[in-house]
This record gives C-alpha cells, structure tokens and sequence, in this order.
C-alpha cells in the first residue's frame, strides 16, 4: 500500500513538471593551428522542472561526447563553449530545491553558476566561449570553477533591491572538476581546497540595457578577480555589448580578458582578446573574431560560424574554424 501510495506521488509530481530534452553539437574545421582536422562533440541535457508559486526543484543529467576542437587549434579561450577537453560522460548536473522570500532567493544543491553569474543575453548567440563566460573566471582554481560544463555544491542568495537592481552571492566548491574522476559528479565538498565566493551587483531595464559588476575569490588561496559586464539594446535589432574580466597578476593561465560585439537581427559579430600570464610561453594576446548566423525552424536552430583565432597560445601558427552548431529543444 505504501508503495502504491509513492507510486501515485511520483506521478503527480510528474505531471506537475516540466520535462525536456535539450541537445547540441558542434562540427567544427580547423585549419591552421596545431593541427588541420574536423572536431565533432555535444552535450544533451535531460531536464526535470518543478515550480510552485514560491519554490522551484531542478534536476539536470549530462551526457556528453566527442572531441575538443581547440585540441587541434591550440587556443587557451576554446573555439565551442560546449567543449569539455573530450572527456565522454553521464553525469548528474544539476540538482537544486530554489525558494522564494518577497525580495530574497535562496537556492541550495548541485548548481551552475554560468545560468546566473556574468551573463550577458546578446552573447548567447555566439559559439566562442569568452563570450559566455570571462575566461580568467572560468578557468580560476585548481581545476576550473562551476561553470558549465562543470557544476558543485552551491548556496546562492539573491536580494532585489528594487524592481530593476539586485545583489547575489554564491558559495561553492572550490574544486568542481576532479581529475581522478574527470567523468563522475561532484556531489562532496574538498575541505582541504576550500570554498569559491562570487558576488554580483547589476543594474537593467527589462529588454533594453544590464550593467553588471562581479567579484570572486577563493578561502584557501590568494586567487581573486573581477568583472565588468554592459549591454544595450539600441533596437530591437541592434544589441551591442562588452565585458571585461580581470584576473590577479600570475595567479592563473589569464591575466584579463576583453570581450566586444553585437547582434544584428539573427547575426552576430565579435571579438575576444586574453592577456596571457607570464605561466605561458608566449608574449602576444591570444585574440579571436567570431561571426556567426542564427536560423531558428520550430524545435532547431542552426548556427553556421566562423572563427579566425590569432597567436593561439599552444601553437605558432593562426587558426581559422568554420562550424556548424545544430541545437533541439523538446519537452516531454
């Protein structure tokens, strides 16, 4: 009977979510760079919803295959913000209970902090990675922060100051990505490495313009950064935006990171510049210009790109990539 009674539950619960399956791939031709040569890889993402008026449960797994492109092209930023280094998976990626006081939300569990922390919306059309997320920032740590596609155990508070300001932290794992299980889930905390602290404070005007500014650091070492995000809707088919991260000098593999564009109807065009660290072997700015094409048809969307990638870090020689990004979306 008891069973019975769970069994029923599990349903009900079901039926009150969302359910969905989101995939993408990148093909990507690389020529110039380490090594000429075609990269396929791609994440699909198994997503479960449930939202009450003031809680929220998420539950996300990852699979995920292929091979990295920057290991042919030999840049440090990555030409696909998909990319994991060629690491095949299944892994828990999300799992978090959210809740809602008036002004304040308090989040807890297995949390990816690129889904709220320095997020610019115009940048998602792009298939580089800086536009994404800094890359002094994603790469800070040992091993990498808790961006995707990696996640960790998280608390993150959001306060609304006012109907168009708010302030967020979050706490997580200082090592999210664990080498000796690069394809397991990080469901622990590593007390010897400590904790990661990010902190946000943004300012926006719903569909026209956000202004963000962001710090991070760790408990149990000297590494700290800062970022600076801007964009402004000029119309409803014009979007530049810019970003700039920074990260303490010698700390990591980036120094800094400037980051400009814009999207133009379903096009999109930009630039990346990182300042490499005297830890790498080259004295030039590793520097990347991205165009890329948004076609949207019901249930897909398809993102033909090129990238010219300048003094890649790892290789001598400059890179071009052509792609094709193909993504679905499907609930259940």
């Amino acid at each position: 009977m008891n069973k019975f009674f769970l069994l029923i539950l599990f349903l009900t619960s079901l039926a009150r979510a969302e359910l969905s399956i989101n995939y993408a791939s990148d093909i990507q031709s690389v020529t110039g760079g380490i090594k000429e040569g075609v990269a396929v890889q791609g994440n699909i993402f198994l997503i479960y919803n449930r939202k009450r008026q003031n809680h929220m449960w998420r539950a996300s797994v990852l699979g995920t295959h292929g091979n990295s492109p920057s290991e042919l092209v030999g840049d440090l930023q990555t030409t696909s913000n998909l990319d994991i280094g060629g690491i095949n998976t299944v892994k828990v990626f999300e799992l978090f209970y959210e809740f809602n006081f008036n002004k304040l939300q308090v989040l807890g569990g297995m949390f990816d902090l690129a889904s709220e922390f320095n997020v610019t919306e115009p940048a998602s059309l792009f298939i580089h990675s800086s536009p994404g997320t800094s890359a002094g920032l994603a790469s800070a740590g040992k091993f990498g922060t808790a961006f995707n596609p990696s996640s960790a155990l998280s608390i993150r508070v959001n306060y609304n100051l006012s109907n168009n300001t708010y302030l967020k932290s979050a706490t997580t794992d200082a090592t999210p990505f664990n080498p000796d299980n690069p394809v397991g889930t990080q469901f622990t905390i590593d007390q010897d490495e400590g904790y990661f602290f990010i902190h946000e404070f943004g300012f926006f005007s719903e569909n026209k313009y956000k202004l963000a500014l962001g710090f991070w650091h760790f408990s149990k070492n000297q590494e700290k950064g800062y970022y600076l995000n801007l964009d402004y809707k000029v119309s409803s088919n014009f979007h530049p935006f810019m970003r700039y991260g920074k990260v303490d000098k010698d700390a990591q593999t980036f120094e800094s990171n400037s980051v400009v564009g814009f999207t133009c109807l379903n096009w999109g065009v930009m630039y990346s510049s990182v300042d490499l660290s005297p830890q790498v072997n080259s004295s030039k700015a590793e520097e990347a210009l991205e165009v890329s094409f948004l076609y949207e048809r019901e249930n897909f969307s398809f993102t033909p790109h090129l990238q010219y990638i300048q003094n890649p870090a790892l290789s001598d020689e400059d890179a071009m990539v052509i792609g094709l990004r193909i993504s679905s979306n499907f609930s259940l």
